[in-house]
C-alpha cells in the first residue's frame, strides 16, 4: 500500500474528517468571496471572515483533524 493509499484508508475511516474538510473548504471559500472586489462583508460579522480570522480557523480546523489522523 503507497502512502496515498493509506490516507485515503485514514480518511475514509475517520468520520470527522469529510466534515472538517466541507468545513474547511467553506471558510476558505467564503473569505475568497468576501475579499474578491465588489463583495463587501456585511458589517455584522466584525472580524469573522478577515485574513487573520480565517488563517486562526483554517489553523485550528487543521489542527482538528490532525488530532483525529492520530487517533486512528
Amino acid at each position: 500500500m503507497n502512502l496515498h493509499e493509506c490516507i485515503v484508508l485514514v480518511v475514509n475511516h475517520t468520520p470527522a474528517i469529510p466534515i472538517l474538510q466541507k468545513h474547511l473548504e467553506f471558510v476558505i471559500e467564503r473569505h475568497s468571496h468576501y475579499a474578491s472586489e465588489g463583495n463587501l462583508r456585511p458589517e455584522c460579522l466584525g472580524t469573522i471572515l478577515t485574513t487573520t480570522w480565517t488563517r486562526e480557523a483554517v489553523d485550528q480546523i487543521v489542527g482538528k483533524g490532525m488530532m483525529h489522523l492520530t487517533e486512528v
